[in-house]
Protein backbone atom coordinates (compact mmCIF):
# COMPACT_ATOMS: atom_id res chain seq x y z
CA UNK A 1 0.00 0.00 0.00
CA UNK A 2 1.51 3.29 -0.83
CA UNK A 3 2.89 5.74 1.93
CA UNK A 4 -0.38 8.14 2.09
CA UNK A 5 2.21 10.33 4.39
CA UNK A 6 4.18 10.59 1.55
CA UNK A 7 3.85 13.99 0.21
CA UNK A 8 4.80 13.35 -3.31
CA UNK A 9 2.53 10.21 -3.64
CA UNK A 10 -0.18 12.15 -4.97
CA UNK A 11 2.01 14.60 -6.43
CA UNK A 12 4.03 12.28 -8.90
CA UNK A 13 0.58 10.62 -9.83
CA UNK A 14 -1.13 13.75 -10.54
CA UNK A 15 -3.23 13.63 -13.73
CA UNK A 16 -2.28 9.72 -13.89
CA UNK A 17 -5.25 8.23 -11.55
CA UNK A 18 -8.55 9.02 -9.54
CA UNK A 19 -8.35 8.57 -5.83
CA UNK A 20 -10.73 6.64 -3.86
CA UNK A 21 -10.14 7.19 0.07
CA UNK A 22 -11.75 5.37 2.66
CA UNK A 23 -11.18 6.35 6.11
CA UNK A 24 -12.53 5.53 9.88
CA UNK A 25 -12.51 2.47 12.05
CA UNK A 26 -10.92 -0.63 10.31
CA UNK A 27 -13.81 -2.61 10.60
CA UNK A 28 -15.50 0.21 8.42
CA UNK A 29 -12.85 0.75 6.37
CA UNK A 30 -12.52 -2.61 5.78
CA UNK A 31 -16.55 -3.50 4.76
CA UNK A 32 -16.04 -0.63 2.34
CA UNK A 33 -12.75 -1.60 0.80
CA UNK A 34 -14.23 -5.00 0.22
CA UNK A 35 -17.04 -3.50 -1.81
CA UNK A 36 -14.84 -2.12 -3.94
CA UNK A 37 -12.71 -4.88 -4.24
CA UNK A 38 -15.86 -6.27 -6.23
CA UNK A 39 -16.10 -3.39 -8.84
CA UNK A 40 -11.93 -3.61 -9.07
CA UNK A 41 -11.78 -4.07 -12.28
CA UNK A 42 -14.18 -1.58 -13.31
CA UNK A 43 -12.01 0.75 -11.29
CA UNK A 44 -8.94 -0.33 -12.79
CA UNK A 45 -10.69 0.66 -16.20
CA UNK A 46 -10.64 4.12 -15.05
CA UNK A 47 -7.28 4.84 -13.35
CA UNK A 48 -8.59 4.27 -10.13
CA UNK A 49 -6.19 3.41 -6.74
CA UNK A 50 -8.23 3.10 -3.82
CA UNK A 51 -6.21 4.04 -0.23
CA UNK A 52 -7.53 3.03 3.02
CA UNK A 53 -6.81 4.98 6.49
CA UNK A 54 -7.76 2.97 9.47
CA UNK A 55 -8.16 3.70 12.88
CA UNK A 56 -5.99 1.90 15.05
CA UNK A 57 -7.97 -0.81 17.16
CA UNK A 58 -5.42 -1.07 19.61
CA UNK A 59 -5.37 2.40 20.38
CA UNK A 60 -8.81 4.05 19.79
CA UNK A 61 -8.48 7.26 21.36
CA UNK A 62 -5.30 8.03 20.68
CA UNK A 63 -4.40 11.14 18.65
CA UNK A 64 -3.54 11.12 15.10
CA UNK A 65 -2.48 14.37 13.55
CA UNK A 66 -1.64 14.18 9.33
CA UNK A 67 2.28 14.83 8.59
CA UNK A 68 2.20 18.61 7.44
CA UNK A 69 1.50 18.29 3.31
CA UNK A 70 0.38 14.73 3.19
CA UNK A 71 -2.58 13.29 1.49
CA UNK A 72 -4.34 13.22 5.05
CA UNK A 73 -3.85 16.99 5.54
CA UNK A 74 -4.73 18.06 2.20
CA UNK A 75 -7.93 16.47 2.10
CA UNK A 76 -8.76 17.00 5.90
CA UNK A 77 -9.13 13.59 6.41
CA UNK A 78 -9.52 11.97 9.60
CA UNK A 79 -9.81 8.67 11.55
CA UNK A 80 -12.19 9.73 14.17
CA UNK A 81 -15.18 9.68 11.75
CA UNK A 82 -16.21 6.70 8.51
CA UNK A 83 -15.68 8.94 5.41
CA UNK A 84 -15.23 7.68 1.56
CA UNK A 85 -13.56 10.24 -0.17
CA UNK A 86 -13.08 10.30 -4.86
CA UNK A 87 -10.36 12.66 -5.77
CA UNK A 88 -10.15 13.25 -9.61
CA UNK A 89 -7.06 13.03 -11.51
CA UNK A 90 -6.68 17.31 -11.64
CA UNK A 91 -6.51 16.80 -7.26
CA UNK A 92 -9.83 17.93 -6.50
CA UNK A 93 -12.36 16.52 -4.29
CA UNK A 94 -15.52 15.35 -6.65
CA UNK A 95 -16.79 13.68 -3.93
CA UNK A 96 -17.24 12.91 -0.23
CA UNK A 97 -19.15 10.83 1.50
CA UNK A 98 -19.62 9.90 5.49
CA UNK A 99 -22.14 7.08 4.91
CA UNK A 100 -20.97 3.51 3.13
CA UNK A 101 -21.53 4.71 -0.77
CA UNK A 102 -22.24 1.62 -3.48
CA UNK A 103 -19.54 1.20 -5.61
CA UNK A 104 -21.60 1.61 -8.45
CA UNK A 105 -22.52 5.42 -7.66
CA UNK A 106 -18.74 5.97 -7.68
CA UNK A 107 -18.12 4.45 -10.96
CA UNK A 108 -21.03 6.71 -12.60
CA UNK A 109 -19.91 9.77 -10.75
CA UNK A 110 -16.20 9.00 -12.29
CA UNK A 111 -17.84 8.51 -15.88
CA UNK A 112 -20.23 11.79 -16.06
CA UNK A 113 -16.60 13.55 -15.35
CA UNK A 114 -15.42 15.05 -18.94
CA UNK A 115 -11.97 13.62 -18.40
CA UNK A 116 -13.69 10.30 -18.16
CA UNK A 117 -16.00 10.76 -21.26
CA UNK A 118 -12.83 12.35 -23.38
CA UNK A 119 -10.88 9.30 -22.09
CA UNK A 120 -13.77 6.41 -22.84
CA UNK A 121 -14.09 8.45 -26.41
CA UNK A 122 -10.41 7.88 -26.95
CA UNK A 123 -10.12 4.69 -26.11
CA UNK A 124 -13.44 3.19 -28.56
CA UNK A 125 -11.51 5.43 -31.22
CA UNK A 126 -8.44 3.51 -30.76
CA UNK A 127 -10.19 0.25 -31.13
CA UNK A 128 -11.97 0.84 -34.17
CA UNK A 129 -10.13 -1.42 -36.65
CA UNK A 130 -8.49 0.46 -39.28
CA UNK A 131 -8.54 -0.07 -42.51
CA UNK A 132 -5.08 0.21 -44.97
CA UNK A 133 -5.13 1.24 -47.97
CA UNK A 134 -4.65 -1.73 -50.92
CA UNK A 135 -0.92 -2.33 -52.19
CA UNK A 136 -0.92 -2.34 -55.48
CA UNK A 137 1.87 -4.65 -57.43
Amino acid sequence: MPDTHDSNWFANRHWQYRLIIISGSEEEVQRQRDRFLEVESELRERDTVMLTIARDPDHPAATWSPEPGSITERYSISTDSFQVILIGKDGQVKERSSSPVAPQDVLDCIDLMPMRIAEARQRSQDQEPRISPASHS
